[in-house]
């Protein structure tokens, strides 16, 4: 019984013992692909368009505040003419 087991094992273990045959060897990509290059900007347009839209706000919000400055200054100006000329 032995022997049959062996007899059977034997191919088994000599296909265990073969080396894989040899792949040639894959050179590494050089370059981007055009997907990968068309990823990168649209990122870099997003990215862009987000920085524009900040710059604008706060542009806006800047000369928003301005405005109310000088208002205020105005009215500042206003009630101290008023106040000189009531004396």
């Amino acid at each position: 019984m032995r022997a049959a087991f062996r007899a059977t094992r034997a191919p088994d273990a000599m296909a265990a013992r073969r080396r894989p045959p040899r792949r040639p060897l894959k050179r590494a990509p050089q370059g981007v692909s055009l997907v990968e290059l068309l990823v990168g900007m649209t990122v870099g347009l997003f990215l862009t368009m987000g920085l524009l839209v900040m710059m604008a706000g706060t542009s806006r919000g800047f000369k928003t505040q301005d405005d109310f400055a000088r208002m205020q200054e105005g009215g500042v100006e206003a009630l101290r003419y008023i106040g000189d000329s009531l004396r």
